[in-house]
């Protein structure tokens, strides 16, 4: 029950989500602030943060953990030199689907940060009512640029060599 929690946020049409969560806000005071749009991108992107690296470290076979143990790694020292490298492609993974999905956020954005909070999708659209076709068409590439920047960065943990590779003892 827990873990399904975490997927109500996308079980539903996101503008009305957004404005349940537009009610709460005004009650709170959180409307029109850096803090409301923080918790828009977290609630759309606590699916990926919580489903992905569970299974990550789910997929960490315990006989790994128990013969680091058996030779005398504490808890720790399992979990950072076992665990954690074997969850890193899950945990990349995540991390890069979470910074994608924050870069295409803008209605919550737009609701929550009332015009005065703008992130680089809000503005696209400002550029695209305001300018000609031209000016939208190089702000998309410019949005692109910071998820290509980031697509090559993962690439040594989310590649078909990192995955496939396994696990290597030092």
């Amino acid at each position: 029950v827990f873990m399904l929690s975490f997927l109500l946020t996308n079980a539903f049409p996101k503008l009305g989500i957004y404005t349940s969560i537009g009610i709460l806000f005004y009650k709170y005071n959180l409307m029109g602030t850096l803090l409301g749009v923080v918790i828009i991108h977290m609630i759309n992107s606590m699916m990926f943060m919580v489903w992905l690296p569970c299974s990550a470290f789910q997929a960490v076979h315990k006989q790994q953990e128990e013969a680091a143990r058996d030779v005398g790694a504490g808890p720790i020292r399992t979990f950072f030199q076992v665990s954690f490298p074997m969850a890193m492609p899950g945990i990349m993974v995540a991390t890069l689907y979470t910074f994608l999905g924050s870069m295409e956020e803008a209605q919550g954005t737009l609701l929550v940060g009332l015009a005065r909070i703008k992130t680089m999708p809000v503005e696209m659209y400002g550029i695209i009512l305001d300018y000609p076709g031209q000016a939208g068409a190089v702000f998309a590439i410019l949005l692109m640029i910071p998820a290509a920047v980031m697509i090559l960065a993962m690439k040594k943990y989310i590649g078909p060599e990192a995955i496939a590779g396994g696990f290597k003892m030092k």
